[in-house]
C-alpha cells in the first residue's frame, strides 16, 4: 500500500510511483526513488524557522542547495518546479510553479557515520579524514563581518539560557532539578568568565558560516571519503557560529556513543590542521551547550510518547546519558601537564598518539608549530641547514615560547596537555615545570628510549614515507646525542621512561604503565 500524508501534492507524487519510499520530519517530506531524493518542504512556522509561504519555501530550497554544495556539490543537484494541480503535479515540469523540490543523489542509508558507529565501523583513517575535510571547510568559509551581531557573547550565551528554561518545566523530582541547575550555575559561571574572550573570537573572524547542525547522523561515507550534508539553512543564528562550537558538537557526539578516544583523535588532529588552540578555552562551554541541546530534545520527544513505554525509558536514559555528560564537565579537576622527552626517533609522538586518545589530552607537537611559525606546512621540506632556517636558535626559543603559551591556554581550559618536543635542554623542560607550579597541575615528563640502531632506522623508514612533520635525520641524531642534557635526578622523580623499541606491538603495556603513572601524579 502506498504511504500516505496529510498532503494532496506529496500524496499524487506517490501514488504515481507507488516503489517510492517517504521519509516524513517535522519540516519536510523526503521522497527516495532509488536513484535520486526530492525532498519538499512543509508549509510550516516553528519560530526558528517559516516555510509559510511559497516565495518562502522557493527561498529556502534555494538556501539549502547553495550551502550544501560547498560540502556535498555531487548530492545536491538542483531545485525543481513542482507544476501542474496538487492533484496530477509534475516535477520539472513548464508552467507555473505551485511547489518546489530540492534533486538530490540518493546514496546507501548505511554509509551514515552514527550507523556505523552503531555497528562498530568506525576507525583511525575514518576520523583523520573527517578532521581533514572540516578543517578545509573552516578554512574556506564565508568570516562574519565586524558589525554582524550573530556570535557575539550576548548571542551565544542566549540559547545557552533558553535551553534552561525550557528544560525546567519538563523535569518531575528534585535531583533532575538540582542537576540542572548545577549546570545551569557553571555555564553562567563559565560565559561571564569567558565572554572576553568570546567577542575576540567574533572580532579575529572565527565566527563563520558553518554547517550547522555537524553531528554523525549528517555525515556519509562515499567510496571511503566522509562527505558531510544537510547544513542548517533555515536560521542564520544556527548557522554563523565559531568553529569551535561546530567541533564541540562533533566531539560530544563522539562521547557520548563511547567514543571518547576517536573523539580526542578528530579534536587533535583539526586543531594540528587550523592550530586553533585558543578556541580550546571555550571547548567545555560549547560541548555542554550541545548536551543540553540534546537533552532538550529527548525530553520534548519523551512528551509524544505514551506514559511508562519502552520508546519513553529510552528517551529517559538518553536524557540523562547528556546530563552525566554536561555534569562531568562541569566537576573540576585538576589538570595535567606532560612534556615529552628523548631523542629523534624515539617514539615520541607515536606514544603520545596513543595517550591523548586514552585519557583525553590535547598535544601540542613541536615540529608542527616550528613550521606553523615559520609559515610552512606541516608535511614541507624546508631544506634548513642543521643549525641553519627553520631550526637556527633563534626559531628554537620562539617555538619553545610557543609551546609554553599553548600549554597554558589548555591546561586552563581544563584538558591535560601533551607537548610533543624532543626537551633535550633542561632550562625548557624547566620552564614548562615552573608553569605546572604556577597553574597547580600536575606534572609528568614521558622519556622515550631505545637503541641507537633503532633510533637509526625508524628515522631512514620514517625519511622514505614522508608522512611526518619531522625532518630530523642522522645528521640531527648525532648532533642531539652529543649536546643532550640528561633528566636531572629530580627530573627523574616526574619521569615515566618507556622502551619505545618494541612498539607498535606493546601498545597495551604501554598504556597500562602511563594509566598506573598518570594515576600515582594526579
Amino acid at each position: 500500500m502506498t504511504q500516505q500524508t496529510d498532503n494532496p501534492l506529496v500524496n499524487a507524487l506517490l501514488n504515481a510511483a507507488p516503489q517510492t519510499k517517504l521519509v516524513e520530519t517535522h519540516i519536510s517530506w523526503v521522497l527516495l526513488t532509488g536513484d535520486f531524493v526530492y525532498k519538499i518542504k512543509k508549509p510550516v512556522d516553528f519560530g526558528f524557522l517559516n516555510f509559510t509561504t511559497l516565495e518562502k519555501r522557493k527561498f529556502y530550497c534555494e538556501e539549502e542547495v547553495r550551502l550544501n554544495r560547498r560540502l556535498a556539490p555531487d548530492l545536491y543537484l538542483d531545485v525543481l518546479s513542482i507544476t501542474g494541480t496538487a492533484e496530477n503535479p509534475t516535477i520539472g515540469g513548464d508552467g507555473e510553479a505551485i511547489e518546489f523540490a530540492i534533486k538530490m543523489k540518493q546514496f546507501p542509508e548505511e554509509g551514515l557515520m552514527d550507523r556505523l558507529a552503531s555497528s562498530g565501523e568506525i576507525n583511525a583513517g575514518l576520523i583523520d579524514k573527517l578532521a581533514d575535510a572540516i578543517a578545509v571547510f573552516h578554512g574556506e568559509i564565508a568570516i562574519a563581518q565586524a558589525d554582524n551581531p550573530l556570535g557575539m557573547a550576548d548571542s551565544v550565551q542566549a540559547p545557552v539560557t533558553q535551553n534552561f528554561e525550557q528544560i525546567l518545566p519538563l523535569l518531575s523530582n528534585d535531583k533532575e532539578r538540582t542537576e540542572l541547575k548545577q549546570i545551569e550555575a557553571w555555564s553562567n559561571n563559565q560565559f561571564q568568565a569567558l565572554k572576553p574572550t568570546l567577542d575576540a573570537r567574533h572580532l579575529n573572524g572565527f565566527i563563520r558560516e558553518c554547517h550547522g547542525d555537524l553531528h554523525l547522523g549528517n555525515i556519509v561515507v562515499i567510496e571511503g571519503q566522509p562527505v558531510l550534508f544537510d547544513c542548517i539553512e533555515f536560521n542564520d543564528e544556527f548557522r554563523w557560529t565559531d568553529v569551535m562550537n561546530e567541533i564541540a558538537f562533533i566531539v560530544m557526539d563522539l562521547m557520548m556513543r563511547d567514543l571518547k578516544g576517536y573523539a580526542f583523535r578528530l579534536l587533535n588532529r583539526y586543531l594540528e590542521k587550523t592550530g586553533d588552540y585558543e578556541g580550546v578555552a571555550l571547548l567545555n562551554y560549547y560541548i555542554t551547550y550541545r548536551a543540553m541541546v540534546r537533552a532538550k530534545i529527548a525530553r520534548f520527544t519523551m512528551g509524544h510518547m505514551s506514559e511508562g513505554s519502552p520508546e519513553q525509558q529510552q528517551q529517559i536514559e538518553q536524557y540523562q546519558s547528556y546530563i552525566n555528560l554536561a555534569l562531568q564537565i562541569s566537576n573540576d579537576k585538576k589538570p595535567l601537564l606532560m612534556i615529552t622527552h628523548g631523542l629523534s626517533g624515539s617514539g615520541k609522538s607515536f606514544v603520545s598518539s596513543m595517550i591523548l586518545e586514552e585519557v583525553g589530552a590535547i598535544r601540542v607537537r613541536s615540529d608542527i608549530e616550528r613550521k606553523r611559525l615559520t609559515g610552512f606546512e606541516p608535511l614541507a621540506k624546508t631544506k634548513s641547514d642543521l643549525d641553519g632556517g627553520i631550526y637556527g636558535p633563534e626559531t628554537g626559543q620562539k617555538t619553545y615560547k610557543r609551546l609554553l603559551e599553548l600549554a597554558e591556554i589548555v591546561v586552563q581550559s581544563g584538558y591535560p596537555v601533551i607537548i610533543d618536543a624532543t626537551f633535550l635542554k633542561q632550562t625548557d623542560r624547566a620552564t614548562q615545570q615552573q608553569l605546572a607550579e604556577k597553574l597547580d597541575a600536575n606534572f609528568m615528563i614521558l622519556n622515550t628510549e631505545a637503541p641507537v640502531e633503532k633510533l637509526e632506522q625508524f628515522i631512514a623508514q620514517r625519511a622514505k614515507v614522508n608522512k611526518d612533520p619531522s625532518e630530523a635525520d642522522l645528521a640531527v641524531l648525532a648532533k642531539q646525542l652529543k649536546k643532550r642534557e640528561l633528566l636531572t635526578e629530580a627530573e627523574k622523580q616526574a619521569t615515566l621512561t618507556l622502551d619505545s623499541s618494541g612498539l607498535p606491538e606493546t601498545r597495551d603495556e604501554v598504556l597500562l604503565l602511563v594509566r598506573s603513572h598518570i594515576k600515582s601524579v594526579t
